[in-house]
């Protein structure tokens, strides 16, 4: 067995994808935490038209690029609906890391 393959058996992310699990974490806890500090908080998109997809759970993106909340939601919003809608921090996050 390689190194590659031993690495993955462990469940070990790649840099890039365990920057991502993080930032999805914190994501996660931004919306739905009630202690979150108030500069790092989210907006919900909430769209003008009401359509069917407005039932699923989007952010906004803000003006201003390479901020925490660009990048959590650009993340975010890639997820599957599915996804986005788990309430539940513990079930959340081995379902984002195998995503």
């Amino acid at each position: 067995m390689n190194s590659v393959e031993s690495v993955l058996k462990l469940g070990w992310l790649p840099m890039r994808e365990r920057r991502d699990f993080n930032l999805l974490k914190a994501t996660h806890k931004a919306i739905d935490a009630q202690h979150w500090p108030e500069y790092a908080i989210l907006e919900v998109h909430k769209p003008t038209k009401t359509l069917r997809s407005n039932s699923t759970l989007d952010l906004a993106r803000p003006q201003e690029r390479g901020t925490f909340q660009d990048i959590s939601s650009e993340l975010f919003n890639t997820l599957l609906n599915n996804i986005k809608a788990m309430s539940n921090y513990s079930q959340f996050c081995p379902v984002v890391k195998m995503f």
